[in-house]
């Protein structure tokens, strides 16, 4: 794995090639980047520039990909990011895309840093206790508002947008960037070149249900956001000002979107005290399902094919925590790695199906 270089290195490599792209050889910091918490596989900091062309005079995130990803990924997600706000969706504005490693040490993105704080709002135990009550009535409305508006866009504009990239041809089948990426049977395809280039065999069986039950056509394809929770969504004053990390964007079935969503809201691990992390564990439940109901009164749900985009969802992250288990690489950056974590995957899958996947031992 390439070396990851400082956060001091980042900011001294990153101000030089501003100076260069913008040929300003005077522009500087009016902020230096400062690391953000947050990005499970990438590093994001926050910055500010004095003497900058207007448009990149404002707040500022950088997005910088780990060395060993591949570029592509930038682009990707600089298009996706892009057209979403071209369709008047709340997203940050890409302003710089780089798919070069020369200058930081990965690809990486520019892009204005939106305005608020993460749908929680909670930076403590204690101020997340006292925002219980609006956790539970307020956000899962909010979450599926936001989350019914994104898929009411156009989603043949994302897939122009995606085929009209330019993205390196020779380069597109080994990225796995390409317009079969983009939809959740190319989701479930990348899944199994997962399962079988590591040969998670304690996995197959639960490949293999879903491969046997794969639900028929969805009625329509929209744009699904792929990891859409409260973290990935920014509010001020009451109102949601974006949504952030488009990663997982896909064009295909909603139910793959809220499935998704009701397994991050349902089991993603969060950082709390034991007695905290109890008590949310019997909250839970009931924000699963005021926000699945929320969804439904503005778009319908098909709850069978829920259940089967839960399994696939579920499936997705156990194969991210075996390749992590296999190679020991990025471990520390996976939400579920933690074998607490990944069992609650594995039991959840097994409720959905009646499958009970295996993963390797943690080394």
């Amino acid at each position: 794995m390439p070396e990851s270089r400082s956060d001091k290195e980042i900011a001294e490599r990153l101000l030089v090639y501003l100076r260069g792209v913008c040929g300003q050889p005077k522009l500087d910091y009016a902020r230096p980047p400062r690391a953000i918490t947050g990005g499970f596989d990438t590093r994001i900091f926050g910055l500010r520039l004095a003497g900058a062309p207007p448009e990149l005079s404002v707040p500022l995130i950088l997005r910088l990909y780990s060395g060993d990803d591949d570029p592509l990924r930038a682009r990707w997600e600089s298009v996706i990011q892009s057209t979403v706000v071209s369709l008047g969706y709340p997203a940050p504005r890409v302003l710089l895309e780089s798919i070069e490693s020369d200058a930081l040490g990965g690809a990486f993105l520019v892009m204005e840093r939106l305005p608020g704080t993460q749908m929680l709002g909670a930076s403590t135990p204690v101020q997340l206790l006292l925002r219980i009550p609006w956790l539970l009535t307020s956000l899962p409305r909010v979450l599926a508002e936001q989350q019914a508006r994104l898929h009411s866009l156009d989603p043949e504009k994302l897939v122009e947008a995606v085929d009209a990239a330019g993205l390196p041809q020779d380069r597109v089948a080994e990225a796995g960037v390409s317009r079969r990426r983009l939809s959740t049977d190319g989701q479930l395809d990348q899944l199994q070149r997962q399962v079988e280039s590591l040969n998670l065999s304690g996995l197959r069986p639960a490949l293999q249900w879903l491969v046997e039950n794969r639900p028929g056509e969805p009625r329509e394809d929209v744009i699904c956001h792929g990891d859409f929770h409260p973290l990935n969504v920014l509010m001020k004053d009451g109102s949601v000002t974006g949504v952030v990390d488009w990663a997982m964007t896909v064009v295909g079935d909603p139910a793959f979107d809220v499935a998704s969503t009701r397994v991050l809201l349902g089991i993603a691990p969060m950082s709390m005290p034991t007695i905290i992390d109890s008590l949310a564990s019997h909250l839970r439940p009931i924000l699963v399902r005021r926000y699945t109901e929320a969804y439904e009164r503005i778009r319908g749900l098909d709850r069978e094919r829920l259940a089967y985009h839960e399994a696939l969802r579920c499936l997705m992250e156990l194969s991210w925590v075996g390749e992590r288990r296999l190679t020991r690489a990025g471990s520390q950056r996976n939400p579920f790695g933690a074998p607490r974590e990944a069992n609650r995957l594995i039991s959840h899958f097994r409720r959905m199906t009646g499958v009970s996947p295996k993963l390797p031992s943690v080394r």
